[in-house]
């Protein structure tokens, strides 16, 4: 195992012009996107999967995130709005 400070690992995310709050954002909204695409989990079990405990916050973060909520986002992807598929990125 290699050992670096946790100042070390903040200043070279820092210099990449990112941090771990940002990735783990990413990480947790890539996933969520491809959870709620699925088709397989309800929006609760997407929240908790991704390491929420909040629906509601979880639902506010993934529209900050994407501009939809879960719910639309998944509207558009199998196009129940209007009978095409549509995707979002």
């Amino acid at each position: 195992m290699i050992y670096t400070s946790e100042s070390l690992i903040k200043k070279r995310l820092r210099d990449e012009g990112t941090s771990f709050t940002e990735i783990l954002r990413d990480t947790r909204m890539r996933y969520a996107k491809k959870l709620i695409t699925s088709n397989s989990y309800s929006i609760n079990v997407v929240a908790q999967k991704c390491g929420y405990n909040s629906t509601s916050y979880f639902i506010c973060a993934f529209k900050d995130y994407y501009g939809v909520t879960p719910s639309h986002y998944f509207e558009k992807i199998i196009g129940v709005t209007d009978g095409i598929n549509k995707t979002i990125d």
